[in-house]
This record gives C-alpha cells, structure tokens and sequence, in this order.
C-alpha cells in the first residue's frame, strides 16, 4: 500500500521554520522555489504572495510525519487559445515542490503525483468561472516539463518576458472530486 501524503494549511509560524533546510535542488530556478516557501526574500516569497494575492498553501507529511512538499494555488488571468489576446480568469501555481529526498518515492504512487492531485482537485472550486489550471516552469527543467506533460498540462504560447514557459490544463478535463 502507498505512502499517502497528509495535507496542512500553511502556518507561517510554524512552516516557515519547517521550511529552513527545505531541498529540492541545486539548480538556480529549483533554490528559488525552496527560498520563495522559506520566506527568505521580503519582496518575493509565501508570505507576500498570501498577503498580497490571496495565494492558498498547503504543507504535505508522509505517514512517517515527515515533511514531503508544499503546493499553492492562486487566481489570475491570463490570455489562452482560443481567447486570443484576451485574458480570461485561470486559477495558478505560483509553486510547488517535493524534497529532493523524496523524488520519485513512493514508486507505486509518487508524492509529487499525490500533490498535484491534490492540487488539481483544489482548483476545481473554481470551475465555474476559472478556464484552466495553469502554472510556470523554467525551460531548462525538463524533469518538470515531462511531469507536467504527463498530467495533461501544454505549453502554451508565448513565453513569459523571462523565459519561463506557461503551462495549462483545463479545468474542464478533471471532474470535481474525481482525484478523492
């Protein structure tokens, strides 16, 4: 049987200390996703995204009671096929990540599968009025490109400004509940 994950709201008085030895990679756009859920920037970082954009968080534990990840969701609006140039209301992940310790564990049902689901299940809330569920990803994180290909999500263009690809689901594609 899997190692089901176990889901906390986001407490910065708790999980900001939870978070300081946080690792989920060397790379530079992998130890910006680890610093924004550590707090470290005062101008980018969980704490201005809750407070200025409303952005949701949750902490995730394996049964051991170990800390696995963290995911958020957010709204936004962006401009998606076939909208052309006009931007419609999308729910986002501004970040998510799972510790590099815990990469592709379980391997009968991966955690960073388990948050995403759960996830996805979260942005169904907003299905009514929400087109997709959508997401950035640095393009050289290939390892995050096919995770994300796997679960549905394109790669919608253009670009950001900075070069992170746009990435989107559509909400209609998962039936509310369907990941329970």
């Amino acid at each position: 049987m899997s190692d089901r994950i176990i889901r906390e709201d986001f407490a910065p008085d708790k999980h900001i200390t939870a978070f300081q030895k946080f690792d989920c990679g060397d790379h530079d756009y992998q130890r910006s996703v680890a610093n924004w859920i550590k707090g470290i920037d005062p101008e980018d970082s969980v704490l201005t995204d809750v407070a200025r954009r409303g952005t949701q968080v949750w902490v995730y534990y394996n049964q051991a009671d170990e800390l696995v990840g963290f995911g958020s969701l957010g709204t936004h609006e962006w401009s998606l096929p076939p909208h052309g140039k006009k931007k419609v209301p999308v729910v986002i992940i501004p970040n998510v990540a799972v510790a590099r310790r815990f990469w592709g564990k379980p391997a009968d049902d991966p955690f960073a599968d388990q948050i995403l689901d759960d996830l996805r299940n979260e942005a169904q809330r907003y299905r009514p009025t929400h087109q997709a569920l959508v997401l950035c990803v640095h393009p050289l994180n290939q390892r995050a490109l096919r995770f994300y290909e796997r679960h549905h999500f394109v790669v919608i263009e253009p670009p950001l400004k900075d070069g992170h690809l746009r990435m989107a689901t559509s909400l209609a594609a998962v039936p509310p509940n369907s990941l329970d």
